[in-house]
C-alpha cells in the first residue's frame, strides 16, 4: 500500500523538520533581466518636460513632517522602489575615485581595502560559521536571492549621489548617520544598492517580508558577520566575545548592539587605526516590529552621538511612516543625523524617469529588431509619446519600470502594440480623472489584472493570497512554484495559465526551474495595491477569505501528513492524496511523498494558521478540525511554541459551541484514553496554559510513541478531537 511505502520517508521528514528551516527565498523588489540602451533616436538632449503638452494631473498626495529647523518638507505617497535594469556596475571600488570617474568622480578616497582571507581550518572560522546561522545572507547586497538587485541608472540621481559621496568622504563631519526617506517607487533601494556596490568595506541588510528578512533579531548577526569577514581586527574581537558567551546571539536587540558593535569598535579605536566602515539598512519600515524599527533608530542615534569618532557610517532608507516621522525630528535635534528626502515630482526625478523610460524602451527595440522597420529608419518610440509617458510618470520610478515590463513582455511578443495600449490607456485615464502618478500606477496595475480572464482571476487571487496576505512565516519555508501548485491542488498547466498575463508584476520562474525557485513580487507597491480595496477595487484581496481558505487547506494537508504515525492496520487510517497534482522528478519519495518545505511549513505553522479567522468563520474551522485525526498526534505537535496559543484560543471559545476540547471524558474513546494513561484525572485549567514551564505529551489509541517519563509531574489533562479521532493531552512540569 502507498501508506506503507511512504511512512519511513515521512518519519525522516519529521526528523528533518524539527531543525530550524533554512530559507532562501527571494526579494519582492528585484528587477528583471539587465538591459542596455540601444536606440540612437533618443540619445540627444533631455527635453524640458515642463513644456510638454500632456493631460492635467493633480499634485501627488503628500505627507508632511517636521525637520529640525522647523521647516516642513513635503514627501509624496508611501511605498518602495524598483528600478528598471541597466548594465551592472563595474567591480566595486575601494576608493571613491577611479580613473574613469563614475559614481564618485572628483571625490576624495574614503576606504582602503583591509580585507583578509579566512583560513577555514582556523578556529575563528568555526565561530563565524555558527554566527552565520543566526543571520540572513539573503538580506545582503550581493545575495543571489536578490539577483539582479535594483540599481541606479548610470545617469540618474547624480546630484543626490554626489551629496552622499561628499558626506561619506574623509574629514571632519557633524553627522555619521544618514536617513534617506521617501514614498513608494522613488528609488530608495536602488540608491542603497548603488552605495553598497561602490563601498567594498560595508555591511548591508535589505529588509523584506520574505525569508526572515523582517526579523529584527537577525539583523545584527547578519551585519557583524559581514564586518568580521571584511575586517580582521574586528573579527578577532568578535570571535573572542562569542567564544566567551555565544548566548549573546539569542539576546535582545539592544544587548546584541552593545556587545557586538559598541564594545568591539570602542576597543578597536584605542588599539589601532581603523578605516571607515559603512552599514546600510534598507527598507527599515518592512521590519515586522514597529517597536524594533524605532529601537534601531534609537540605538544608532545614541551610538553616533556618544561615539562621534567611530569609523561606522550608517545609511538608513525607509518610507515616511508615522512612527518614524515622529522619531526622526528628535534624532535631528542631536545633529548626528543627516536627512535626504526623495520627492516624487522634483525636477531631477522627472528628468531621471525620462531617461529610464527612454533607455528601457530602447533596449526593448534592440531585443526585438524584427518588430521594427529598420530600413525606413522608423523611430520608436515616438518622441512625443515618450515625453507624454514621462510627464504622466513624473518622478515615480516604479511606474516607469512597470511600463517597461508591460511593453517588453516576452510572452506578448508585440512591443509596439503593448506600447500603444499603454499610452492610450494611461493618457485617456489621466485625462479623465486628473490622477497623480501613484493613482496612475494603480490604474496600470488594474489594467494588467484586467487582462486575466475572470475564471482565471479567481485562481490567481488564491495564489496571491498565499504569497502576500498570510501568514508571514509561510514565506520563510521556501514554497517553490511546484509546492504552491500542490498546496492549492492546481495542475502545472493551470498555475502557469492563470499567471500568464501577470509577468509585468510577478517574477515567475520557468517550468524547468519550478522545483527550485519561488514566485516573487517585483515590488512591494503591488502588494500594497492588492491589500487596499480603495485602490484595487474588484481586484483586491480579501484577508478574511484568505485566512479561512488557508486554514482549510492546511487542515487537509496536515491530516494527511500525520497519518504516518498510526500503528494500527496499514489501511485503517489511510487517506487519499488526490491534491498532489505535481510530483517533481527531483523528489525521491514516490507518488505519496510530501516535499520537505510543505512538511516543514505544516509542522511549524499549523497552530498559527488555524486560529486567526473572523468570528463568522470560527464555527466552520471548528467543523473542519473535527475531521482532523488528533489520534495521530505526537510530541512534535505539542512541543511547538504555537501550541499553547491554539489551546488558549479553544479555551476562549464558548464551550457550548464545540466539543473539540474538553477537560472531562465524554465518550468511550475518552475513557479508554484515560485508562491507558493509568493515572488519576487532573483537570486542566486556562491558568496552566499561561505557565512557561509546562510541557505536553500525548496519549493515543493509535500509537505508543508518547510515554510519560519519571522526571515529569502531571499537572493537568484535556482531550482534543472528535469521537474516535481524539487524543489525550497531558500537561506536565519537569521535576528538578
Amino acid at each position: 500500500m502507498l501508506l506503507k511505502k511512504v511512512k519511513s520517508k515521512f518519519r525522516k521528514n519529521f526528523t528533518r523538520a524539527e531543525a530550524p528551516a533554512v530559507s532562501s527565498t527571494t526579494s519582492d523588489s528585484n528587477p528583471a533581466s539587465s538591459s542596455t540602451p540601444g536606440n540612437a533616436a533618443h540619445t540627444g538632449p533631455i527635453p524640458d518636460l515642463s513644456t510638454v503638452s500632456s493631460p492635467q494631473t493633480s499634485p501627488p498626495q503628500s505627507i508632511e513632517y517636521s525637520q529640525a529647523s522647523g521647516v516642513s518638507e513635503t514627501i509624496g505617497h508611501q511605498s518602495e522602489f524598483y528600478s528598471p535594469t541597466f548594465p551592472p556596475p563595474e567591480r566595486p571600488q575601494v576608493s571613491m575615485t577611479s580613473a574613469g570617474g563614475g559614481f564618485f568622480q572628483g571625490s576624495r578616497p574614503i576606504f582602503n581595502d583591509s580585507v583578509t582571507m579566512i583560513d577555514k581550518s582556523n578556529p575563528q572560522w568555526l565561530v563565524l560559521k555558527e554566527l552565520k546561522k543566526y543571520g540572513v545572507p539573503e538580506a545582503e547586497a550581493d545575495s543571489s536571492a536578490r539577483n539582479p538587485p535594483p540599481r541606479c541608472h548610470r545617469e540618474t540621481r547624480k546630484a543626490l549621489r554626489q551629496r552622499i559621496a561628499t558626506w561619506l568622504s574623509d574629514g571632519p563631519r557633524d553627522s555619521t548617520m544618514l536617513w534617506i526617506v521617501g514614498p513608494a517607487g522613488v528609488g530608495k533601494s536602488a540608491i542603497a544598492q548603488t552605495i553598497a556596490d561602490h563601498f567594498h568595506l560595508s555591511a548591508t541588510f535589505f529588509f523584506s517580508q520574505e525569508d526572515g528578512r523582517d526579523d529584527h533579531l537577525r539583523v545584527i548577526p547578519t551585519l557583524v558577520y559581514r564586518l568580521a569577514v571584511k575586517h580582521s581586527g574586528y573579527r578577532e574581537l568578535l570571535v573572542e566575545i562569542l567564544q566567551t558567551d555565544s548566548t549573546i546571539l539569542k539576546t535582545t536587540l539592544s544587548v546584541q548592539f552593545e556587545e557586538l558593535i559598541v564594545g568591539p569598535f570602542a576597543k578597536l579605536k584605542t588599539e589601532q587605526p581603523i578605516v571607515p566602515l559603512l552599514i546600510v539598512l534598507d527598507g527599515l519600515d518592512e521590519c515586522k516590529s514597529e517597536v524594533a524599527q524605532c529601537e534601531f533608530i534609537r540605538l544608532i542615534d545614541q551610538y553616533t552621538r556618544q561615539h562621534p569618532e567611530s569609523p561606522l557610517r550608517w545609511v538608513i532608507c525607509s518610507r515616511p511612516e508615522a512612527h518614524l516621522k515622529r522619531l526622526f525630528p528628535k534624532v535631528d535635534l542631536n545633529s548626528a543625523c543627516k536627512r535626504e528626502g526623495l520627492i516624487v515630482d522634483d525636477a531631477e526625478a522627472k528628468r531621471d524617469v525620462y531617461l529610464v523610460l527612454r533607455d528601457g524602451l530602447a533596449e526593448i527595440r534592440t531585443r526585438w529588431p524584427e518588430m521594427f522597420d529598420v530600413k525606413r529608419g522608423e523611430t520608436w518610440p515616438p518622441e512625443d509619446q515618450l515625453q507624454q509617458l514621462a510627464k504622466i510618470a513624473l518622478g515615480l520610478f516604479i511606474l516607469a519600470s512597470t511600463i517597461i515590463k508591460f511593453v517588453g513582455d516576452d510572452r506578448r511578443k508585440n512591443p509596439q502594440e503593448q506600447f500603444k495600449t499603454c499610452v492610450n490607456f494611461l493618457t485617456n485615464s489621466t485625462s479623465l480623472s486628473g490622477n497623480s502618478p501613484l493613482d496612475t500606477l494603480d490604474l496600470l496595475y488594474q489594467r494588467i489584472l484586467a487582462q486575466v480572464p475572470p475564471s482565471d482571476l479567481v485562481i490567481a487571487k488564491r495564489i496571491l493570497n498565499l504569497l502576500i496576505l498570510y501568514p508571514p512565516g509561510f514565506r520563510t519555508h521556501r514554497f517553490v512554484v511546484e509546492h504552491v501548485s500542490n498546496f492549492l491542488c492546481l495542475t502545472r498547466g493551470t498555475l502557469y495559465r492563470v499567471l500568464d498575463r501577470m509577468h509585468s508584476v510577478l517574477d515567475i520562474p520557468p517550468v524547468e526551474k519550478a522545483d527550485q525557485d519561488i514566485i516573487r513580487l517585483y515590488h512591494a507597491s503591488f502588494s500594497d495595491f492588492l491589500c487596499d480595496p480603495d485602490r484595487s477595487k474588484s481586484f483586491s484581496l480579501d484577508v478574511d477569505v484568505a485566512r479561512h481558505d488557508l486554514a482549510s487547506d492546511t487542515i487537509k494537508w496536515y491530516n494527511y501528513l500525520i497519518q504516518t504515525f498510526c500503528t494500527l492496520d496499514e489501511t485503517a487510517c489511510e487517506l487519499p492524496l488526490s491534491g498532489l497534482t505535481w510530483n517533481s522528478e527531483h523528489e525521491d519519495g514516490g507518488p505519496g511523498y510530501l516535499p520537505f518545505s510543505l512538511t516543514n511549513y505544516l509542522l511549524h505553522l499549523f497552530w498559527e494558521v488555524v486560529q486567526p479567522v473572523r468570528d463568522e468563520d470560527v464555527q466552520t474551522v471548528i467543523t473542519e478540525l473535527r475531521s482532523l485525526n488528533f489520534c495521530h498526534f505526537m510530541h512534535i505537535q505539542t512541543n511547538s511554541p504555537r501550541f499553547p496559543g491554539f489551546v488558549a484560543w479553544l479555551f476562549s471559545l464558548d464551550s457550548r459551541s464545540h466539543d473539540l476540547m474538553r477537560i472531562r471524558p465524554t465518550t468511550e474513546t475518552d475513557r479508554q484514553l484515560l485508562k491507558k494513561h493509568g493515572g488519576p484525572l487532573i483537570a486542566y485549567s486556562a491558568e496552566d496554559n499561561q505557565k512557561n514551564d509546562i510541557g505536553y505529551y500525548i496519549i493515543s489509541l493509535h500509537h505508543d510513541f508518547s510515554t510519560k517519563r519519571p522526571q515529569w509531574k502531571d499537572v493537568g489533562m484535556f482531550w482534543l478531537g472528535h469521537e474516535e479521532r481524539a487524543c489525550l493531552v497531558v500537561a506536565y512540569r519537569r521535576l528538578l
